[in-house]
């Protein structure tokens, strides 16, 4: 099959298209068209439990979503909290000696 197209070019075409997906939806968060001219917006975020604490079972709302600390096993929890750019991240936290991964939260 000589018409067929490589599997790598597939490839590297979806990765292209994602990126591009992702380079508008950043976009489009951030130039808004108004009647005097484009307004800058930043982007906004707030955390109920005020960071990276794991002993609290957190609510992040950043750019339309929101998003709730989860255990992902009874010793991991993936923790939500706003990066300093002001956007909703998650990162993954194993929970300390005698505690275990309960509702969103590390607890005894």
């Amino acid at each position: 099959m000589k018409n067929s197209i490589p599997l790598k070019k597939i490839i590297i075409i979806i990765i292209l298209l994602s990126a591009l997906l992702g380079l508008l939806v950043v976009t489009k968060f951030q130039n808004i068209e108004t009647p005097v001219g484009h307004a800058y917006l930043l982007p906004s975020c707030s955390d109920s439990d005020n960071g990276k604490a794991a002993s609290v079972k957190g609510t992040v709302e950043s750019q339309g979503l929101v998003r709730s600390d989860e255990c992902t096993s009874g010793k991991i929890l993936s923790e939500w909290y706003c990066s300093s750019t002001n956007v909703g991240v998650n990162t993954l936290i194993e929970c300390p000696v005698k505690t275990t991964c309960q509702d969103g939260a590390c607890l005894p």
